[in-house]
C-alpha cells in the first residue's frame, strides 16, 4: 500500500508540474531533498527521478515562459568553480576516479543554477521554494528523530532512507536546513500550526544528537549560541537556551553524549587522532599542488604511495571540507569556494537590509528579516560542522546560496514596483534602472522609523533613518 501511495503521489507531482515553472520547481526541490521513492519499493525506485523532474521542469519553462533573472556573482562564481574543478580532475593523478565523481556528482547540478534563473518569478515564489527544501530534508531528519524516540533514543551510524550521505554528512547539512526552518516559523498562521511545527523542529535537534556527530555536537551549540546572543533580546534568549540545554541533559540518555568525552583528549582516541592526521597530510598535499590539487577523491591513492609508512593499512578521506577542496582544486579552488559563501552570507545581510529600510513599501516581504537572521547563523553552524567532514559534492548547500543570492535583486524589483504604483505621475517610470535603486534608498531613508525591529545581527544589519 505505501509503495503504491508513494508511486502516486510521484506521479501526481510530476503531472503538476506542467502547470507552471513554480510548481515544477517546488515538485523538483521535493524529489531533490526528500526522495519520497527511497521510501518504497514501487516503479519510481528504479527510474531517474531527479533527472526526470528537472526535465519536466525544463519543459514546463519553455510552455510558460521563462523568468528574467541576471545571473547573480555567487551563481557565475559557482559555475567558475566547477570548471575549474573540471581542470583539476582532468590535471590529477587518477583522472579516472576524478572524472567519474565528477560526472555523477556534479554534472546535474551545475544547469540546475541555471534553470532555477528562468523558473522563479518573485520573492513570493522564492520563499516558497525554499521552504519546501529545507522542510523536505528537514522531515527526512524528524522522521529519523521520531521513530528513534519512540524507540527510547538510537544512533544513526549508516545512510539513512531519503539522504545519500552517512550520519555525519546527514548530519552537517541538517544543520544548515534547521537554521532556514527557524527563519520559517513565522511563516505558520495559526496557533496549532506554530505547535506542529515547533515539534518538528524538535525532532530535528533529536535526530542530529542521534548521529552522535561531534561536529553536528559542537555545531548545534553553535548554532543556537549565535542565535540567541545576537538576537534582539539577548540575555533573555540566552538564559532560555541554557534552561533548555539544563532540562535536554536531565532527561536524554547519558550514553547520547558518551563521545563528546573523546574531545577532551582528541588525540588518544583512534577516529579523532586520525582526522588530526589527515588535516596534517592534506595541507602538505596542499603545498605540493597549490595550483590545481590531485584531484577528486585521490587523497586516498595519493597517502599510500607517496605517505606508505603512515598509511601501509589504508587512508581514508580528508575528513573536512576546506581540506577536501584544497586537495581536489588547490588554493585557487579554495579561495572561489570561500568567497561563495561570505557573498552568500552578505547576500542575506543585504537582502534583510533592503527589507527593513523599505518596510513600508514591501510589507508582504517582512518574513525575509527572521529568515535572513537564521539563514545567516545556519550557514555559520554548516561551515563549523564542515570543517570534520567532506561536504563539497552534496548539494544543499549550493542550492541554499544559489537561491539566496536571488534575494537581493528580487526584492530591488518589488521595491521598484511599489514605488511606480504609489508615487504619482510615475516618476520611477521614466528613470533608467541604474537611478531606481539610488531613488529607493533615498526615499527610504526620509520612511518614518517602524515598530517592527526584527532580530539584530552584525555585519550590516542596521535601520536607516
Amino acid at each position: 500500500m505505501r509503495d503504491i501511495a508513494i508511486t502516486l503521489a510521484i506521479s501526481a507531482g510530476l503531472i503538476a508540474a506542467l502547470y507552471s515553472p513554480f510548481f515544477a520547481t517546488l515538485n523538483l526541490m521535493f524529489i531533490w531533498f526528500l526522495k519520497p521513492y527511497d521510501f518504497g519499493w514501487g516503479f519510481w525506485n528504479y527510474q531517474p527521478v531527479f533527472i526526470i523532474a528537472l526535465g519536466v521542469l525544463i519543459v514546463s519553462i519553455v510552455i510558460h515562459g521563462r523568468a528574467r533573472n541576471a545571473p547573480t556573482p555567487i551563481i557565475l562564481l559557482y559555475l567558475a568553480f566547477s570548471a575549474w574543478l573540471y581542470l583539476c580532475c582532468h590535471m590529477g593523478t587518477n583522472t579516472e576516479v576524478s572524472l567519474l565523481y565528477y560526472r555523477h556528482f556534479w554534472v546535474t547540478a551545475a544547469p540546475v543554477a541555471l534553470v532555477l534563473l528562468w523558473s522563479i518569478r518573485d520573492m513570493r515564489e522564492l520563499k516558497w521554494v525554499l521552504f519546501t527544501m529545507v522542510f523536505s530534508l528537514g522531515l527526512v531528519a524528524s522522521k529519523s528523530g521520531f521513530s528513534l524516540s519512540l524507540q527510547g533514543g538510537g544512533h544513526i551510524v549508516d545512510r539513512i532512507n531519503g539522504f545519500a550521505g552517512d550520519n555525519n554528512t546527514f548530519a552537517a547539512a541538517v544543520i544548515l536546513a534547521l537554521g532556514a526552518l527557524i527563519g520559517f516559523k513565522g511563516v505558520m498562521p495559526k496557533l496549532w500550526m506554530r505547535f506542529g511545527y515547533n515539534l518538528y523542529l524538535l525532532f530535528i535537534v533529536l535526530c542530529i544528537l542521534y548521529t552522535k556527530s561531534r561536529g553536528a555536537f559542537l555545531s548545534l551549540g553553535l548554532l543556537f549560541l549565535v542565535g540567541s546572543t545576537t538576537s534582539t533580546k539577548p540575555v533573555r534568549n540566552t538564559f532560555a537556551m541554557v534552561a533548555l540545554v539544563a532540562v535536554g541533559l536531565y532527561f536524554l540518555p547519558n550514553d547520547l553524549f558518551d563521545r563528546m568525552d573523546t574531545l577532551k583528549a582528541p588525540t588518544e582516541e583512534s577516529s579523532a587522532a586520525n582526522r588530526l592526521d589527515y588535516w596534517e597530510y592534506a595541507w602538505k598535499i596542499g603545498l605540493e599542488h597549490p595550483i590545481t590539487g590531485i584531484g577528486l577523491y585521490n587523497f586516498m591513492e595519493y597517502c599510500q604511495v607517496h605517505f606508505p609508512a603512515r598509511f601501509q593499512d589504508g587512508a581514508q578521506v580528508e575528513h573536512s571540507t576546506p581540506f577536501q577542496i584544497l586537495t581536489s582544486t588547490g588554493f585557487p579552488g579554495l579561495f572561489l569556494y570561500g568567497l561563495i559563501m561570505v557573498m552568500a552570507f552578505l547576500a542575506l545581510t543585504r537582502a534583510s537590509t533592503l527589507v527593513r529600510n523599505n518596510r513600508e513599501w514591501v510589507p508582504d516581504l517582512l518574513w525575509v528579516i527572521p529568515f535572513a537572521f537564521w539563514g545567516r547563523v545556519g550557514l555559520i553552524g554548516y561551515n563549523f560542522a564542515s570543517l570534520f567532514v567532506n561536504m563539497l559534492l552534496f548539494e544543499l548547500p549550493w542550492v541554499f546560496v544559489w537561491l539566496v543570492s536571488l534575494m537581493p535583486p528580487m526584492i530591488r524589483r518589488e521595491i521598484s514596483k511599489a514605488h511606480r504604483k504609489k508615487v504619482p505621475q510615475g516618476d520611477l517610470a521614466v528613470l533608467p534602472e541604474s537611478m531606481e535603486e539610488e531613488v529607493v534608498e533615498v526615499e527610504a531613508k526620509q520612511a518614518p522609523a517602524p515598530a517592527y525591529m526584527g532580530p539584530a545581527f552584525p555585519f550590516g544589519d542596521k535601520i536607516e533613518s
